[in-house]
C-alpha cells in the first residue's frame, strides 16, 4: 500500500486501513479522529490539495545547517563561520567555568573579599541590559566643563594634588537632610482600619489577613446532635423484612410528629454527623431531587442510559469527596448566607426572628 502523496481517488484510500488513514493524517498535521468514511474524505482532501508532509526535527535542522552553510559561500569559497571563532577569546561554553574571588591587597579588608567590587560587576550588568554605552567606546577627546571656564589640558605632572578638608570648611553639609528632618508620618487610624476591615471581609470573608486580629469571644448558641438511636428509620432497616420491589413499597412506614423531631434532633450538623449521612442513604432529598428527575426525563427521551453513578451515589455505595471545591465554597459560606438571610428577613419586617439549626427532616407519609 502506498502512502505517499499520489493522485488517489476516494475509493482508493477506502480500501485502505484505519491505521493507514490515520498515518496519512499524522504526517500533515490533520486530525486523525472520525469514522473510516470520513478519515478517506480527509485523506482525499489532504491528496487533492497536495498537502506537504510535516519534515521531522532532526531534518528541519539538517536543512537548516545547510542553508546557513550556503550563507557563508562567496563566489564558490567557504568563509569561517564567524559565530564559531574563538582564538585568544573565552567563550561562554568552553571558557571560563567559575567567576575566580575578588580580593584586594589593602590594610582595611584584611585580605578579605571585597563587597563594592561584585557591586561594580551589578552595576556594569545593569548598564549592559539598559543598553548604556561604555566611555571607552566614543573617541578619546578632552572634555571642556561647561560651567568652569579656563581649565586647560594639563599633564599628570603639572597637576597640583591638594587634600580634600571634609568637614573643616564653613559649608558644612548637616548629618540628617532637611527633608527627613520635616517628615510627619501618619498617625494610625483604628476608625479607618476598621471600616477597610469591614469592607474587605464582605469579598473575602476568609482572608488570612483576619487570622491577625484579635476579635471578641461571642458566644453563639448552636444546636447540638441528641444521642438517641434512629437505626429502625434507616432504608437499609426497613428493607430487612422486604422479599422484593413489591413488598418494599407495600411496607412503606408512617411516621408521627414526634418520631419526626426524634430523627431531626439526632441529624443536627447534616455532613459533620453520621447519622444524617445514614438517615439520608437511599432516600430522595430536596438536594438530589432535581438530579433525579433529570436522569428520568433523559431516559424517557433515550433508554438504555445507566443508573448506575446516581445509584452509587444515592445509596452512599460511593461517597463523594468532601474537599472538592463546590462542597467546600458551600460550608464556609452558610455563616454569610445565615446573616444575609436574617438581615433580608428584618428588612422585611419580622422582629423576632431566631435561627436554629436543624436536621433531615422526614415525610410524614411515605407511601404518597
Amino acid at each position: 500500500m502506498d502512502t505517499t502523496d499520489q493522485n488517489t481517488s476516494l475509493d482508493d484510500f477506502l480500501t485502505w486501513k484505519v491505521s493507514a488513514l490515520r498515518d496519512y493524517l499524522t504526517k500533515r498535521g490533520m486530525t486523525k479522529d472520525g469514522t473510516k468514511s470520513e478519515l478517506a474524505a480527509l485523506c482525499y482532501s489532504a491528496s487533492f490539495l497536495k498537502i506537504a508532509v510535516i519534515p521531522f526535527s532532526f531534518e528541519i535542522i539538517k536543512t537548516n545547517k545547510l542553508d546557513y552553510q550556503n550563507l557563508l559561500k562567496i563566489n564558490g569559497q567557504a568563509l569561517p563561520d564567524p559565530l564559531q571563532i574563538h582564538d585568544n577569546w573565552l567563550d561562554e561554553k568552553n571558557g571560563m567555568k567559575k567567576f575566580p574571588p575578588v580580593y584586594i591587597s589593602d590594610i582595611v579588608n584584611l585580605g578579605r573579599t571585597c563587597n563594592h567590587v561584585a557591586g561594580l560587576l551589578f552595576r556594569v550588568e545593569a548598564a549592559n541590559k539598559l543598553g548604556a554605552s561604555a566611555c571607552t567606546s566614543l573617541p578619546c577627546a578632552w572634555k571642556v566643563p561647561s560651567r568652569i571656564k579656563g581649565v586647560k589640558p594639563t599633564k599628570i605632572k603639572d597637576l597640583r594634588i591638594i587634600k580634600s578638608r571634609h568637614g573643616q570648611s564653613d559649608s558644612k553639609r548637616p548629618l540628617v537632610c532637611q527633608s527627613k528632618l520635616q517628615y510627619q508620618p501618619i498617625p494610625e487610624n483604628k476608625d479607618n482600619l476598621d471600616t477597610f476591615s469591614a469592607v474587605l471581609k464582605k469579598s473575602i470573608p476568609n482572608a488570612c489577613i483576619y487570622k491577625g486580629f484579635v476579635t471578641e469571644n461571642v458566644e453563639e448558641t448552636v444546636t447540638k446532635p441528641v444521642s438517641e438511636d434512629i437505626t429502625s428509620y434507616t432504608i437499609q432497616n426497613i428493607i430487612t423484612n422486604c422479599n422484593n420491589q413489591t413488598d418494599f413499597l407495600s411496607n412503606m412506614p408512617k411516621y408521627t410528629e414526634s418520631e419526626i423531631q426524634k430523627v431531626m434532633r439526632s441529624t443536627v450538623g447534616q455532613s459533620s454527623n453520621e447519622k444524617w449521612h445514614e438517615i439520608r442513604s437511599g432516600r430522595l432529598t430536596s438536594s438530589n431531587f432535581y438530579e433525579i428527575h433529570t436522569k428520568v426525563q433523559s431516559y424517557k427521551k433515550k433508554e438504555g442510559r445507566t443508573f448506575d453513578p446516581l445509584i452509587s451515589r444515592l445509596m452512599g455505595y460511593k461517597k463523594l469527596n468532601p474537599n472538592i471545591r463546590s462542597l467546600k465554597h458551600g460550608r464556609e459560606m452558610e455563616p454569610e448566607a445565615k446573616s444575609c438571610y436574617l438581615v433580608g428577613m428584618k428588612k422585611a419586617g419580622h422582629t423576632d426572628v431566631n435561627i436554629t439549626e436543624c436536621g433531615i427532616f422526614l415525610d410524614n407519609d411515605m407511601t404518597r
